[in-house]
């Protein structure tokens, strides 16, 4: 590889990192990145592009999709750098069921970010119909209870068992652990099931809480 080769590849990548109408499909960025990674490191190029080494792997991250993705990818069916690096974080059979919903773009990057953990939650689940449940979920009233993560005396997967053996999946949206706290969202069809269950033990929703989190 050349000084010239590398010079040409970085022409490129700065005429496709600098605005937001790409002349370049992902994968072609990809392929310019790899170009010039064979002299310089990740972070000496976000230096001389002027971006986060952070986005430069986002664009690498399409090398870890299937064909049959990479295939939207050079289409522009898929364009945007933020779903192929969401995506990348499926496995193949995952994604095959979601051709679909890409193919007829209705699936963005925002919708991908928030699905990614509720997909965690889920994963025996059929991911389409799992899809269509977070998406319709946004539709819904939604209850958060907030937890401390120093009140899970047994971690969070015994939470969640207790949470399954209480309640029917399909109203627990998800249980997410964010720092120093751990959000259960659930819809409000499923916290009135908890407060009934409450009401039958006679002990108030706290109370049930404290005893699903021990």
């Amino acid at each position: 590889m050349t000084d010239t080769d590398i010079n040409i590849a970085i022409g490129k990548l700065l005429a496709n990192t600098k605005t937001k109408k790409r002349p370049f499909n992902i994968v072609e960025v990809a392929n310019q990145i790899n170009i010039v990674l064979k002299k310089q490191s990740l972070n000496e190029l976000a230096t001389t592009l002027g971006i986060k080494s952070a986005m430069l792997s986002k664009f690498l991250s399409v090398y870890k999709l299937p064909n049959f993705i990479k295939e939207l990818v050079e289409s522009r069916v898929i364009d945007s750098v933020a779903v192929v690096f969401y995506l990348s974080k499926l496995g193949e059979k995952d994604l095959y069921e979601l051709l679909p919903f890409l193919k007829d773009d209705k699936i963005n990057s925002v919708e991908l970010k928030s699905f990614l953990p509720f997909r965690k939650q889920h994963p025996t689940q059929s991911i389409a119909e799992l899809y269509n449940q977070h998406i319709a979920s946004k539709n819904i009233k939604v209850s958060v209870i907030r937890l401390a993560e120093t009140d899970l005396k047994s971690g969070i997967e015994n939470l969640k068992n207790n949470l399954y053996n209480l309640l029917p999946q399909s109203e627990i949206i998800t249980i997410e652990k964010n720092k120093k706290f751990v959000d259960i969202k659930l819809t409000k069809g499923g916290e009135n099931l908890l407060r009934d269950k409450a009401r039958n033990k006679n002990i108030t929703l706290q109370n049930l809480i404290q005893e699903i989190v021990n």
